[in-house]
């Protein structure tokens, strides 16, 4: 995970530390979704 993690920014890096906010890294494009 954190291979992805890094390839795609520090947004994701903060959702994996638990803000709340997940973001679905997909080829359709980066969708904010909020949930546990």
């Amino acid at each position: 995970m954190t291979s992805w993690a890094k390839s795609t920014g520090p947004q994701v890096g903060d959702a994996i530390k638990g803000k709340g906010r997940t973001i679905a890294v997909l080829p359709i494009g980066a969708t904010e979704q909020h949930g546990p």
